[in-house]
């Protein structure tokens, strides 16, 4: 009706799923949001389903101590493609956001600086 677009970004794919059933105007992308301007695969915390926010990056001490391939590590973590918001804004074409809602956990920020403002503006 107002004619918004919009880029639904989730991590966990079982909450991307009931996502996906919404069917919300807008792109969409199982991802996490990298909090750095390249892509990279990062190791996810998995959290119950039932809390809300997003997962958190596993410490590097975390994973070093977990024995590789146990069941309590593949119950625990995933595997996740990292992208730039950036660059899923360009894949869209978008230069200009009206709304930015980021609940991430605390890495707004870092997810932030990885835009470059001359390229986006943000009302």
């Amino acid at each position: 009706e107002m004619g918004w677009g919009g880029l639904l970004v989730e991590v966990d794919a079982r909450i991307y799923k009931t996502l996906l059933k919404k069917h919300r105007k807008a792109w969409s992308a199982n991802v996490c949001l990298a909090t750095h301007p390249y892509p990279s695969k990062e190791l996810l915390i998995l959290r119950d389903i039932s809390i809300s926010g997003m997962n958190t990056l596993a410490s590097h001490d975390l994973r070093v101590n977990m024995t590789k391939g146990s069941s309590v590590m593949s119950s625990m973590f995933t595997s996740a493609q990292c992208l730039p918001l950036s660059s899923l804004l360009t894949a869209l074409k978008v230069r200009h956001i009206d709304l930015l809602s980021l609940d991430v956990e605390g890495a707004e920020l870092d997810i932030l600086n990885t835009l470059d403002f001359s390229l986006f503006t943000i009302d």
